[in-house]
């Protein structure tokens, strides 16, 4: 491993650390909740949760799903996606494809991601990004990105979400954590 690259993964860990990430950045990780020392024969029965945390590492779009255009072929209006937000999707999915798991998450999920925008001349690093695009279209362009490529089944089964967006000077990316929830909310008396 170079130098270079080396002092790129500290850096990004750092930079992890800053903006309250509790695991460092990577390219991809999966982490399986299943019990070593249990035997093969009883981890066969038991279904393992995954969670999976990455980091796709290329300038945020700052188009979203939502902007879709309406055209008029022969005095019939259609709906039509334009260039920029396909060229978007197709940059997110280029990132995602090597990442996807091998079987779609199955249940409900909760999904945290940070959106990390370049923060140039006028912003501070970690200055919480108060500028369009709206987290909810940023989120809506991601998950359909995500279940097209089979992270899940249906983007319904994502229960539970975080986002924020920021500035950061480096580095600039989406950090997307995956996690598998069990079937029912735990709820403490407080919650009632």
């Amino acid at each position: 491993m170079s130098v270079t690259i080396k002092k790129r993964r500290v850096r990004l860990t750092e930079i992890a650390r800053d903006i309250g990430l509790d695991w460092p950045i990577i390219t991809y990780a999966i982490s399986s909740n299943s019990n070593p020392a249990v035997s093969k024969k009883k981890r066969k029965k038991k279904v393992t949760k995954h969670d999976m945390k990455m980091f796709l590492m290329l300038d945020p779009p700052t188009t979203t799903a939502q902007m879709k255009k309406i055209g008029i072929v022969h005095g019939k209006p259609y709906v039509y996606t334009p260039e920029n937000v396909k060229k978007a999707k197709d940059e997110i999915i280029k990132h995602l494809t090597p990442l996807r798991p091998k079987s779609p998450l199955l249940g409900p999920l909760e999904l945290r991601v940070n959106w990390l925008f370049d923060k140039g001349k006028r912003h501070k690093h970690l200055e919480w990004r108060v500028t369009k695009p709206d987290t909810d279209n940023l989120e809506k362009l991601l998950k359909d990105c995500m279940t097209e490529l089979g992270f899940w089944e249906d983007d319904a089964q994502v229960v539970k979400e975080y986002v924020d967006k920021i500035w950061s000077n480096d580095p600039v990316g989406i950090a997307i954590e995956i996690i598998e929830l069990d079937k029912f909310k735990e709820v403490g008396f407080d919650e009632c």
